[in-house]
């Protein structure tokens, strides 16, 4: 017979891991306080089904004493056995439809026949349909005398609260790894088996705070009556504690290139890489845990080290190279998040970077659809034919980048930075743009729409445009933006700026221009 049924509890003293329940359970039986119905809820392996045939146990007992079963009357061993026909065990999984509970129902006003009352165990209830659930609600509201419900479920949020406010609720917890390595300890010793203290513990951890599945484990992994963590490694391909604690100082003291090295030889050696993943991450987690309670300041590190791991569990599937997303994350948390922000703005002052002398940019004409558009919202340009940025105009970059320049001096230069933008499609953005404010190097910029906004504010469109603005003023700016339609209301602003209209045919002209010059710039056509 298997371990987990061999050694599976047979009264509540043996029920480990589940102390809340097992009190609360006995105290009801004590006092003869037993409820109708019960609802079971919690990991798998964690005691459920073992509960309720303790409870069909406690409630035909002819016996019953203190710990609440005798284990040697004629009830208790037949449900022990699994022959006691009025303890019956439905699998919601494989009976899940209406048809079975209606079965069910018909059957439940029939008197039991051996034992005292008639227990149903309706295990995985969550599989249950909708219709199952509604047929069975009315005879869990008011089952007969002699009849007691338990449902289990590993998926709680599946079953309806319309179920689930007529059963007794219990919730069942992982169990602790010490009450597991105890109890396998104990499993071992009564088998004859040799086990290494740290290969129990190792089952202990892999099977995630279930007992049955330990359980399991240890039958399956014993060899020749011994247990050894070499057997136990090779067996699920777990990941050396030594290798883990040396991967987390490597990567800690930002030596990625070791750390990298390290990955390689463990996918060398053939080790499953998703569960050397997965144990680093319970590694990070208990650091993080420790971190927490101490104070430590090594919190930020470890948190962004835990989102590399994930992210790199994730893409292992479907890796084109089966340890690169590992190599990935070891990189990243070797160097930190500090370092890749701090390139990122590197590569950013690299494009923008000083020029040597003073720009003098000669541009054309803008056509009527940029003329309008630079009219609207900014101030009134010159129709001239060309416009040159001389260099008194230009505010030396070589004397005075971050220095006094302040928003009346970009406002000057304002026409000249759209000229400048080498991009057609961020200059038609910037065109419809006015500058509202500057805060140290923060400069706002006002938008009619969070569309408008959105595109121009982009990282490549951002360094494109405060690239220029450098060039031009000697100032290095951070754009920012807001949304203000009030600024753009396109007969304020003439007002504001003395233009005046010639006739209404041109009025009507300027106003089809100003259209189109919105659509281009949302749109991002070309004329």
């Amino acid at each position: 017979m298997s371990f987990y049924r061999n050694y599976r509890p047979k009264d509540f003293d043996n029920l480990v891991g589940q102390e809340h329940v097992r009190q609360t359970l006995l105290n009801a039986i004590q006092s003869g306080q037993i409820a109708h119905a019960y609802l079971f809820t919690g990991p798998r392996g964690t005691g459920k089904t073992t509960t309720a045939r303790l409870m069909a146990k406690a409630v035909n007992c002819l016996n019953s004493k203190d710990k609440g079963v005798c284990n040697e009357c004629e009830i208790c061993v037949e449900i022990d056995a699994g022959k006691l026909i009025d303890v019956i065990e439905i699998d919601a999984a494989s009976n899940r439809g209406i048809d079975e509970i209606r079965d069910l129902r018909e059957k439940i006003h029939y008197a039991p026949t051996r034992a005292a009352n008639k227990v149903y165990t309706i295990d995985e209830v969550h599989m249950l349909t909708k219709e199952a659930f509604n047929a069975l609600l009315k005879t869990l509201e008011e089952p007969p005398a002699n009849v007691y419900f338990i449902l289990a479920t590993t998926d709680i949020h599946k079953v309806p609260e319309t179920v689930i406010s007529r059963c007794q609720r219990f919730d069942f917890k992982r169990i602790d790894e010490k009450v597991l390595f105890d109890r396998l300890k104990f499993v071992a010793q009564q088998e004859g088996i040799e086990a290494e203290d740290e290969a129990i513990r190792m089952l202990g951890r892999q099977s995630r705070g279930g007992l049955r599945d330990a359980l399991g484990l240890l039958e399956q992994l014993t060899l020749h009556k011994k247990l050894t963590v070499a057997h136990v490694k090779d067996a699920l391909g777990l990941s050396d504690f030594i290798v883990i604690e040396k991967l987390y100082d490597l990567m800690h003291s930002g030596n990625a290139a070791e750390g990298v090295d390290l990955v390689q030889e463990v996918f060398k050696e053939g080790h499953d890489l998703g569960q050397l993943t997965k144990d680093i991450l319970e590694f990070l987690r208990q650091k993080m845990i420790q971190e927490v309670e101490v104070g430590g300041s090594r919190l930020p590190w470890l948190l962004n080290a835990i989102e590399n791991f994930e992210s790199a569990h994730e893409k292992l599937k479907n890796a084109f190279i089966p340890q690169l997303p590992l190599e990935v994350a070891v990189i990243k948390s070797s160097l930190g998040r500090e370092f890749f922000l701090e390139n990122t703005q590197r590569a950013a002052v690299r494009k923008s970077a000083v020029p040597e002398k003073r720009v003098v940019t000669e541009v054309k004409a803008p056509t009527v659809v940029e003329k309008v558009a630079l009219e609207a919202p900014l101030q009134a340009t010159s129709p001239a034919a060309s416009v040159s940025v001389s260099q008194d105009a230009v505010v030396s970059v070589e004397d005075n980048v971050n220095g006094e320049v302040g928003f009346d001096e970009i406002m000057k230069c304002w026409q000249q930075i759209i000229q400048a933008i080498p991009s057609t499609v961020v200059k038609r953005n910037l065109m419809v743009t006015k500058p509202q404010s500057l805060s140290g190097e923060k400069l706002i910029l006002a938008f009619n729409d969070n569309f408008s906004k959105d595109k121009l504010l982009q990282n490549a469109s951002m360094n494109e445009v405060e690239s220029v603005i450098l060039q031009v003023t000697g100032k290095r700016v951070i754009l920012a933006g807001i949304v203000n339609a009030a600024l753009f209301s396109l007969s304020q602003d003439r007002n504001a700026q003395g233009i005046k209209t010639q006739d209404s045919a041109r009025n009507s002209e300027t106003e089809s221009n100003e259209l189109v010059a919105r659509a281009m710039e949302l749109f991002g056509a070309e004329m």
